[in-house]
């Protein structure tokens, strides 16, 4: 079994590996899609990035990012809250579970939610395309309220979680 290890971390600390590592990732988000890696990269340095790494050599000397969300802030005059997007795991570690008995998206996203709270934010809200039915199930397994439906193949659900 996979050792992994979970930590929020700082994009501009990372090395080429890892961030091809995302890359990769983003691939599997979007398919057919190139990521723009720079542009990514100055997109995400505004953001906190939460992920799950897994070793994937014998050494264990260089560790794999194998999951990814991030989580934007937003402030307004009245509430900070935050904005949870792109949250992918690698399709070689999808449906696997640890732990506790949660996948490695869930325990992202529950990393992700004690930090919102942490930072006394009023809820997290995250859109996802109704196709993608094990994410939309997994938003809702972790406290996620579905506000708004998709009413057509163009357009994505809308869920938040009160803090």
């Amino acid at each position: 079994m996979s050792e992994y290890r979970f930590k929020e971390i700082q994009l501009n600390a990372l090395r080429k590996p890892h961030l091809d590592d995302i890359v990769g990732l983003y691939r599997q988000l979007s398919p057919g899609k190139e990521p723009r890696l720079r542009m990514k990269a100055k997109y995400l340095t505004n953001f906190q990035v939460f992920c799950a790494f897994r070793s994937d050599s014998p050494s264990g000397s260089r560790r794999a990012i194998v999951s990814i969300a991030t989580l934007a802030r937003v402030d307004t005059s009245e509430k900070s809250f935050g904005q949870v997007h792109d949250v992918v795991t690698d399709e070689a570690h999808r449906g696997k579970q640890f732990g506790r008995e949660m996948s490695l998206a869930e325990e992202i996203l529950r990393m992700m939610i004690d930090s919102a709270r942490d930072q006394k934010f009023a809820y997290l809200e995250l859109t996802s395309k109704p196709d993608r039915e094990a994410a939309n199930g997994l938003y809702q397994k972790v406290g996620f309220k579905l506000l708004a439906q998709a009413m057509d193949g163009n357009g994505t659900n809308l869920y938040r979680l009160y803090l």
